[in-house]
């Protein structure tokens, strides 16, 4: 099978965005994502590619080594001049990132396993939260409150996960979904502060 490598070093000088928004795209999914640029470059067509940039560090230098085996993929590499391969890679990177943020929501299906099993993480901390709750004053109408805005968050996390990004990146995303770290926010915002007093009032009710 045909196929080209290329070694590139991005500057964080001059590279910057394009080092983080890397940093940014699921594990091992770089070189995925980017023959997923070339080819549709090539093809006079945008990629549909995750775009925002999550990556808060300050960029490091950033080695990269891409492998190219589709044929629209080699088409375009064959037409760029010796010594301009990184430019003209991070010129095409940004502006289908920038393409990707003016692009209206794709349509997708959510994966039927995944989402099983992030609604029983989500049901396990819910119900551990109605636990944690015993002994508050109006609890159960702070807990009606709670499961309402739970799932509300719980339903936007899972949608945020397709959000701007292909099937497998989506899929990526739910599999890897914090329901815990969702839970724990929609709590916090209507109980607050649990005290160690609440919490020992708790064990002297159960």
């Amino acid at each position: 099978m045909d196929e080209r490598i290329l070694f590139i070093k991005l500057d964080p000088k001059t590279d910057g965005d394009i080092i983080r928004w890397m940093k940014s795209l699921p594990h091992r999914t770089v070189n995925k994502t980017v023959n997923e640029i070339v080819a549709a470059e090539s093809r006079g067509l945008t990629a549909r590619i995750p775009y925002k940039i999550s990556y808060t560090k300050a960029a490091e230098p950033l080695r990269c080594r891409l492998i190219f085996r589709s044929k629209a993929a080699l088409n375009l590499l064959a037409k760029i001049p010796k010594g301009e391969y990184k430019a003209t890679l991070v010129k095409i990177i940004r502006r289908h990132i920038e393409k990707n943020k003016g692009l209206p929501p794709a349509l997708f299906e959510i994966h039927t396993k995944y989402f099983s099993m992030a609604i029983d993480r989500f049901i396990k901390a819910i119900k551990n939260k109605r636990w944690e709750s015993k002994g508050i004053p109006n609890r159960f109408d702070k807990l009606n409150t709670f499961y309402e805005l739970a799932f509300k968050d719980f339903s936007n996390a899972v949608l945020e996960c397709y959000k701007s990004v292909d099937r497998s990146h989506g899929d990526y995303n739910l599999y890897h979904l914090n329901t815990e770290d969702t839970v724990n926010k929609a709590f916090a915002s209507v109980f607050g502060e649990i005290t160690v007093t609440a919490n020992k009032s708790v064990n002297e009710n159960s």
